[in-house]
């Protein structure tokens, strides 16, 4: 709340666990006017087992609001990583998430999702200094294309992205 502002909730329980959930929040003109934040609440209470790595929460910035998909998204990567106790360490791609969901186009069209470095947000990270240190990491979901391109040149995806000049925050993209 003290760096994004006021939002709304979603709870999310594990699809083999009922007892564990997640939080999710929604966030109205964030990072920008007209685009949503969707953010994990619960997945900074995962330890990691490598020793000094902060804990997390997840984001995710889209153009269409979409409370279910997104939140969903967030929801299953969340569980995913704590599951396996996979850092979602910035660079990093994660198959299928989202095409694990079965949602139809979205799940075809962009499987995937790859984590980096929160930037449009402007915040200082970490967000809390803890101990132990909160931060942030943003998730963007990624096309089969977008994958190959990763593997193919993950030292400088970010800057292919950019100079093709891809809105990773439009969930309709070709990919």
């Amino acid at each position: 709340r003290n760096a994004l502002g006021t939002f709304s909730t979603r709870t999310y329980r594990h699809s083999s666990e009922e007892g564990r959930a997640i939080e999710v929040a929604r966030f109205v003109d964030q990072p920008s006017f007209s685009h949503w934040t969707y953010a994990t609440i619960g997945l900074s209470n995962t330890k990691w087992p490598e020793l000094g790595r902060p804990r997390v929460e997840l984001l995710l910035a889209t153009s269409v609001d979409d409370a279910s998909v997104c939140g969903q998204i967030l929801a299953n990567l969340a569980f995913h990583l704590a599951d396996t106790t996979f850092f979602p360490e910035p660079g990093v791609m994660v198959r299928d998430v989202i095409g694990a969901l079965g949602d139809g186009d979205l799940s075809q069209r962009l499987p995937h999702v790859y984590v980096t470095v929160p930037r449009s947000w402007g915040l200082s990270l970490p967000i809390d200094d803890g101990p132990p240190a909160i931060t942030l990491a943003q998730v963007v979901p990624m096309s089969e294309a977008e994958y190959l391109v990763w593997r193919r040149n993950y030292a400088t995806f970010e800057g292919i992205l950019a100079q093709r000049k891809v809105d990773l925050t439009d969930l309709r993209r070709a990919g």
